[in-house]
């Protein structure tokens, strides 16, 4: 499948992403991985998704480059569901023609890399995409935190003071 993808787009294949390149070729073959399944399954259960962005120039050399090929086939099969050969015909294009990673989706089916996996993650793997949101804010929900709290927290403190000041000088005085 990889010879095909040079003869369908020449020198361009080699600014095809990994997950894209892989994907095709797992996509097709005559008989597809049934353990990829349980791999997605597990690490979506886990919370150990790799994300694409991260396979877009290479695959991991560890154990997870199982996972890294089971999130590149189910991908692109959503891919192909979704947006049908056409739309991986475009997307085969954008990349080839020297779209980056990210912004090679966004030119051929109208939305960034991230947001397409989003899409596939709660579609296919069942992802709550009020869970993935709260993931993504949650390093800004601290820091609005602290923002808050602090502040909160000093005045209440000089509250005391106050208190604990006006209650020696009535005691005293």
């Amino acid at each position: 499948m990889h010879i095909l993808l040079y003869q369908a787009v020449g020198e361009g294949s080699g600014k095809l992403p990994t997950w894209f390149k892989e994907g095709v070729a797992s996509a097709n073959e005559l008989r597809p991985n049934s353990d990829y399944y349980l791999i997605l399954e597990r690490a979506a259960e886990q919370d150990t998704l790799i994300r694409l962005e991260q396979l877009c120039d290479s695959f991991p050399q560890d154990s997870s480059v199982y996972l890294a090929y089971a999130e590149a086939d189910s991908f692109l099969r959503y891919l192909h569901q979704k947006y049908g050969s056409a739309g991986l015909s475009d997307l085969l294009q954008s990349y080839a023609g020297g779209e980056g990673c990210e912004y090679g989706s966004q030119a051929a089916l109208g939305l960034p890399l991230q947001r397409l996996e989003d899409d596939w993650r709660r579609e296919t793997l069942g992802e709550s995409a009020l869970l993935s949101a709260l993931v993504n804010l949650l390093p800004w929900l601290f820091v609005l935190l602290v923002v808050i709290l602090v502040p909160l927290l000093l005045t209440l403190v000089n509250l005391r003071k106050r208190g604990a000041k006006k209650e020696k000088k009535v005691s005293y005085g």
